[in-house]
């Protein structure tokens, strides 16, 4: 699968601000991997997941890399520089 090619299968709704939703985690390393070029550096990962009742419970919010099953990628607004 070529980068193009996963972010139109995942891609998300116009009404929504993130590029795709919903690419399995196992994806993560080689998405990450794609997005190394410089002229593709300016993403952000946010990582999606369930509660697991006994063992996780998550904020709505939020979700831990390790416990997530899907990840979204959204345009990063602001790169910030350290001085």
């Amino acid at each position: 699968m070529t980068l193009d090619k996963l972010m139109i299968k995942y891609e998300s709704p116009d009404n929504e601000t993130s590029l795709a939703k919903g690419i399995p985690i196992k994806l993560l390393s080689w998405v990450q991997g794609e997005f190394k070029h410089p002229s593709r550096r300016k993403v952000r990962y946010v990582f999606r997941g369930v509660s697991i009742p006994g063992l996780y419970r998550r904020p709505q919010s939020w979700c831990h890399k390790h416990m997530a099953d899907t990840f979204a990628i959204y345009k990063r607004s602001k790169v910030w520089y350290s001085a």
